[in-house]
């Protein structure tokens, strides 16, 4: 079976950084991490999931729905798409783990991959200012 990696930024318990509004983030964090969401509202740097060039050309992408996850094919991909916000996210808690996913369940973007998360397997997990360039 042909596999890759994915590497995706989430919390101990799977929520990844734009999904997270729990309460866990004291007041400054919530602020700061306000800055990075709407830093990343750019649709040419980080473009979303409906507006990804690379995505509308596959006819499997529109089907995303919660059976899906959103990461990186590479380390660099993650570093260029959080470049600046390592410290950041670590302070809120989130770590990168990295999967083995078959490749059949993959779809790619131009900056991110989204993966069936079902197919998703847990090889190791790590502080995500380790991945720093």
């Amino acid at each position: 079976m042909n596999t890759m990696l994915v590497y995706r930024v989430e919390t101990a318990w799977g929520q990844g950084p734009y999904n997270r509004w729990d309460g866990a983030m004291t007041e400054a964090q919530a602020d700061e991490h306000q800055l990075m969401t709407k830093a990343h509202c750019n649709t040419e740097t980080h473009p979303s999931p409906q507006v990804d060039r690379a995505w509308s050309k596959n006819p499997k992408s529109g089907q995303f729905d919660d059976s899906y996850l959103f990461g990186f094919g590479s380390r660099a991909d993650l570093v260029a798409w959080f470049g600046g916000w390592g410290a950041h996210l670590q302070d809120c808690g989130y770590r990168v783990n990295v999967y083995r996913v078959p490749v059949r369940a993959v779809i790619a973007g131009r900056n991110q991959v989204a993966a069936k998360r079902y197919s998703m397997v847990r090889m190791c997990s790590l502080p995500i200012t380790k991945l720093a360039p």
